[in-house]
């Protein structure tokens, strides 16, 4: 059985979704030290 899967493509996903979780915590970090409580996450949502 043959695998249609790019070994190089899923390590930059990887590599991809790695650097977001960094990304978010430094932002969680950041929203932490204002007071408001907030996540990330939940602070996405209020743009809309």
């Amino acid at each position: 059985m043959t695998s249609d899967i790019d070994i190089p493509m899923a390590c930059n996903v990887t590599k991809l979704r790695r650097a977001q979780r960094h990304l978010t915590r430094l932002y969680d970090a950041c929203l932490a030290e204002s007071g408001a409580g907030w996540r990330a996450t939940q602070f996405g949502i209020l743009g809309y």
